[in-house]
This record gives structure tokens, sequence and C-alpha cells, in this order.
């Protein structure tokens, strides 16, 4: 699947599966002990450190990818 989303829109995973699902179930974990404060600013933390790494928007469109515009040129 990792491979069919690479070669259409050119995006590749930043964090292997093994380390994503770590910190998936840290963060459950936390959220689900401690229904406090410190689980609310570690997923304000989190959602903004992946809101940066997103592409930018022009006119309300997601550029693509320089392989993904490069792939519809060759179309």
């Amino acid at each position: 699947m990792i491979g069919k989303a690479a070669d259409t829109l050119g995006w590749r995973p930043k964090v292997d599966i093994d380390k994503g699902l770590e910190a998936t179930i840290a963060y459950f974990s936390l959220s689900m002990e401690t229904n406090s404060r410190d689980a609310t600013v570690a997923s304000i933390d989190t959602a903004r450190a992946a809101r940066a790494r997103l592409p930018r928007r022009r006119q309300g469109r997601v550029q693509p990818t320089p392989a993904a515009q490069a792939k519809q040129e060759d179309m």
C-alpha cells in the first residue's frame, strides 16, 4: 500500500510502522490513564507538529509534490 501511495502521490511515510505504532499506543495509554491537562497538552503539541509538516496550501488546494507533478507531466 505504501508503494502505491509513493507511485501515485509521491508520498512516503516519515516514521516507520513500529515507531508510529509505539507513539500511537503511548499517546492513547496516557490519554486513557490520565484525563488530565498533560494529555491535552501532548495532544495539542502533536497536532501542531503534524500540521507544520503538511504541504502548504495555495488558493485552497494542496500543491502536489515535485514527484507527483513529474508523473502527471509524463502522462
